[in-house]
């Protein structure tokens, strides 16, 4: 049973949202693969890519000694274009150092408060000074997008047209992939929607880089967009709440979504780190603000698998098709 059950009382949803929120970090993280500061950078990435993950702990030993993640890779790409860099360059030299981390015992509010203040995604989990195991913003996420359709629906539940980033910057198919990114460098991007025309048919990432480099290490320079980045995008309505937005973007797998307008019209783009601050923002305050006695009623509504499917459905085709 999805927590936000149709109850009647605001008491009950505050006890369904803590049961949520204030659930422990070790409840959910995932077990750590590692690396270690002596590898070779293009090691490194294929076991990101092998294994979907966008950031390796990395050990020296038995102590934490940094993290090496998808933006590390992004940040760190001139370099890394060029055949011989790749196959020797360490970690230890584009890794990010000064680890912030959490304890197993840590609620979710409290993991979600460091990721958010830090601008960070992951977060290794330490126990007594020993790694346990990996905390990410996917996970935080995730536990609001488990079980049934059920959604809050409330008058000043953010809408995705509130905390959309705009303008935003586009790339084509037959755009060079070096220069992708250069400007998500450049604007501190983690991903530029791919467009026909003006709509969009895809999403550049920073995991299509590195899996780009794991592909064709230092042959950069002729590869494209189209050579890396698949035509497979969902977009969302800009009334859609945060809710229904992290429903779709949990259930198809993606962490950044383009917003559309009633016109199909692309007017901003949406982020996993967005929903993950706001998701919690809002549920911390709604708690707040019931323990306050502020919220007398609460109306919970639900959209059904099928429409949420038929919707993400049609966006992809249309945007397969260039309509």
């Amino acid at each position: 049973m999805w927590p936000f059950g149709r109850r009647d009382s605001v008491e009950s949803l505050q006890k369904d949202i803590l049961s949520i929120v204030d659930k422990k970090v070790h409840n959910i993280m995932k077990k750590p693969i590692t690396t270690e500061p002596s590898s070779v950078i293009l090691e490194a990435a294929a076991i990101m890519t092998k294994h979907n993950f966008g950031a390796l702990p990395v050990m020296n030993g038995d102590e934490l000694v940094g993290i090496l993640s998808e933006r590390d890779f992004v940040y760190k790409s001139p370099k890394l274009m060029k055949e011989k860099e790749l196959y020797s360059t360490t970690v230890s030299k584009i890794m990010s150092k000064g680890v912030i981390s959490v304890r197993p015992d840590a609620t979710l509010r409290e993991a979600n408060k460091i990721l958010v203040e830090n601008k960070i995604r992951k977060l290794p989990v330490v126990s007594d000074g020993k790694l346990v195991g990996i905390l990410t913003q996917s996970d935080l996420v995730r536990v609001f997008a488990l079980g049934d359709s059920l959604l809050l629906d409330m008058d000043n539940t953010p809408k995705t047209e509130d905390i959309q980033s705009s303008p935003v910057y586009t790339v084509t198919q037959e755009t060079k992939v070096k220069d992708a990114v250069k400007v998500m460098t450049r604007k501190k991007f983690g991903s530029l929607p791919v467009v026909h025309g003006k709509k969009p048919i895809g999403m550049f990432t920073e995991r299509d880089f590195v899996r780009a480099l794991v592909r064709a290490p230092g042959n950069m320079d002729g590869v494209k967009i189209k050579d890396v980045c698949a035509q497979n995008i969902v977009t969302v309505p800009g009334l859609f709440s945060i809710f229904e937005a992290n429903q779709i973007m949990i259930r198809n797998g993606f962490r950044r979504l383009p917003v559309m307008n009633l016109s199909g019209k692309m007017t901003g783009i949406i982020t996993q780190s967005d929903l993950n601050r706001e998701l919690y923002q809002f549920v911390n305050t709604l708690v707040r603000d019931i323990e306050q006695g502020r919220i007398k009623n609460v109306s919970r509504t639900k959209l059904s698998t099928n429409q949420k499917k038929t919707l993400v459905h049609l966006n992809v085709e249309n945007a397969k098709s260039g309509n």
